[in-house]
């Protein structure tokens, strides 16, 4: 089995096993399970509506536009059938694959005759496998209920097999189909729309915001800030910005050699103009381009051999700090 397949099984039993849980809560559990109406009948004798203390014919005793809610036919052992089946752990994650396998030997109806459903599962403990409980019926036999139906103008949504035990619970299968029987909203059908609802709103509310009130906020406080204010914050991010001449002093004094030392200063917007006498005047680019404050060193002019035997320099560099100390 795939892993998507191994996905797609692990959802669904958690959802079937959310579900179930739910459908125990007493009140809440209603809310999620519709009342059917249950409805009896065969091909000769026609319909009759089932309630708790009666068996109301149909049209006779009461008219198919008086039922109101989801019909379920009800087929006899005469017309349906239960049976139980062994099937392997393997055939876990597709159990109507395997049955399909073995209708011929299943079902006393023709195969590309019968139309079954799987209405319930039981884990066994023996090699993990398990055992299934199939509804059986002659998908002709299904076409005809339904043509009576129509013609005495009853919609039927479901056709089950009947429980002698249980006659008015609500279905679990439908031969229709072949799958269960609509439950119509289940809890993890409502939990899974509210929450793809709230991610919705979520979503429009921060597009509105951002679109809408985000301009309109910055329109607001640009027609009620005091005159210049907007002037005077970009000035105090530009001096925010400035590296300190302490701290450019510091830097050219710890990059500069021992065989340097510098002579005057002069910093004037960003732009630093370093002058003194070295040993090695060109060796100083190198050692001042290392400073974290520094970039950008070149020889202003030429240096020029002194009668002491050092030379004098004159560099120019651009400040601009290359980390971002605290």
């Amino acid at each position: 089995m795939s892993a998507l397949k191994q996905l797609v099984h692990a959802i669904t039993g958690f959802s079937r096993a959310f579900d179930q849980q739910i459908a125990e809560v007493p009140l809440l559990g209603q809310l999620f399970s519709p009342k059917w109406n249950i409805i009896q009948g065969n091909l000769n004798d026609g319909f009759a509506l089932l309630s708790e203390n009666r068996l109301q014919s149909i049209p006779q005793q009461i008219s198919p536009k008086d039922i109101k809610g989801p019909n379920c036919l009800r087929l006899s052992t005469k017309d349906g059938q239960i049976r139980n089946l062994q099937l392997p752990a393997a055939a876990a994650p597709d159990p109507v694959s395997a049955v399909s396998l073995t209708l011929d030997t299943l079902s006393p109806i023709a195969p590309e005759d019968t139309a079954f459903a799987i209405q319930s599962t039981t884990k066994t403990t023996k090699n993990s496998d398990f055992s299934v409980s199939i509804a059986l019926s002659s998908k002709t036999r299904i076409k005809q209920f339904l043509d009576k139906a129509n013609e005495a103008g009853l919609r039927l949504s479901a056709i089950d097999i009947c429980n002698p035990l249980q006659p008015l619970v609500n279905p679990e299968i439908n031969l229709i189909t072949g799958k269960n029987a609509d439950t119509g909203f289940s809890p993890t059908q409502v939990w899974g729309v509210s929450c793809a609802g709230l991610l919705i709103i979520a979503l429009a509310l921060n597009l509105w915001t951002t679109t809408k009130l985000e301009p309109q906020l910055e329109q607001y406080q640009a027609l009620n800030q005091p005159a210049g204010l907007s002037s005077a914050m970009a000035q105090q991010v530009d001096w925010q910005k400035r590296i300190s001449v302490s701290r450019v002093w510091n830097a050219v004094t710890l990059a500069l050699p021992n065989s340097a030392w510098a002579q005057s200063m002069v910093i004037d917007k960003g732009q630093l103009r370093l002058s003194g006498k070295a040993i090695n005047a060109a060796a100083l680019v190198n050692a001042l381009e290392s400073s974290p404050v520094i970039s950008q060193v070149r020889l202003a002019a030429a240096s020029v051999q002194e009668d002491d035997g050092s030379e004098s320099f004159d560099l120019q560099a651009k400040i601009s700090a290359k980390d971002n100390p605290s």
